[in-house]
């Protein structure tokens, strides 16, 4: 993909190795100060979005090492600006130290380097989809003592693994326990009150919050077809809360999923010499800068793991 001219470009730092990779990177404060710079520089490359399952983070966001620092037989792991991810506190915390000495890099999909995401199983690593499942509430009393009641069915998005990679793709779902709370040898979606993984009830917001754009944009397609200044600016208007939503939402390939699910099915109507990939672009790349995100040293835009070639 052709690099933007107007685009905000990243570039990987350039630090001095006696600086950071000498003997004072030992000293506790010299690390902090370094996961400090490379934490700023990842944010700049992918927004304040965890690199893994997309949830939009604040303060929140941890520098994430894909070899882990502990059990990689690399010294410079540890501050190496290849090894580094951003990553929610859900994510960090089941990835732990995976992969383990007993697994391979290269077992897994890695976003900022090979991970493939469409619409399409066919054609995709991963896929979500939206299910409706039985769904249990684990709450525990003042005691200590634990109580499980049966909820009323809920709507949940689970990631699943498609046809690329499929083997990788498990691996990778299962490493960071993209699904957790859900058991899908049951099909039940258990909930606990003292629960702070909340990624699949953020996802399935983010699902709800693109299908309601959807609604919107194409009411508004429908009813402002037209080239004229005043219908083009209609349509501008509404795509303009789109992006502000999807920024506030995050989980970009949720939001490519809906999309490409109700162009496909007719519910969203495209005006003319529009096509979903432009709408795409439009709306979550070029649309705002923010959302021009290019991994560092590449000319490859992508919308979360979503690169739009493959789109």
């Amino acid at each position: 993909m052709s690099r933007d001219k107007n685009a905000r470009q990243v570039k990987k730092p350039k630090p001095d190795p006696n600086t950071y990779y000498g003997s004072t990177l030992e000293a506790k404060d010299s690390k902090k100060d370094i996961y400090g710079m490379w934490r700023g520089h990842l944010i700049a490359a992918w927004g304040k979005y965890c690199s893994y399952c997309e949830i939009p983070m604040g303060t929140g966001l941890q520098v994430e090492h894909k070899d882990p620092k502990s059990k990689s037989n690399d010294p410079y792991a540890s501050t190496d600006w290849t090894n580094m991810l951003l990553a929610c506190p859900s994510c960090n915390r089941t990835k732990s130290d995976h992969p383990n000495q007993n697994e391979r890099l290269t077992d897994f999909l890695w976003p900022d380097q090979d991970v493939k995401f469409s619409p399409d199983p066919t054609e995709s690593a991963f896929q979500y989809t939206r299910v409706n499942k039985a769904a249990t509430l684990t709450q525990v009393d003042a005691s200590g003592q634990f109580s499980t009641t049966n909820l009323a069915n809920q709507d949940i998005v689970i990631v699943s693994a498609g046809s690329v990679d499929s083997a990788k793709a498990t691996r990778t779902i299962g490493m960071l326990n993209l699904n957790a709370g859900y058991d899908a040898t049951t099909g039940t979606m258990s909930y606990y009150t003292t629960a702070t993984d909340r990624r699949i009830k953020h996802r399935t917001k983010a699902w709800d919050y693109a299908l309601r754009a959807t609604t919107r944009l194409h009411t508004v397609y429908q009813e402002f077809p037209d080239d004229d200044d005043a219908d083009q600016m209609m349509r501008t208007a509404i795509e303009r809360q789109v992006i502000s939503t999807a920024i506030s939402a995050g989980f970009w390939s949720v939001w490519v999923t809906v999309f490409y699910q109700e162009v496909n099915a007719n519910r969203l109507t495209l005006v003319a010499n529009d096509t979903i990939r432009t709408l795409i672009k439009r709306l979550f790349i070029t649309g705002i800068s923010f959302l021009d995100l290019r991994f560092l040293g590449t000319d490859t835009a992508r919308i979360g793991v979503a690169k739009m070639g493959d789109i």
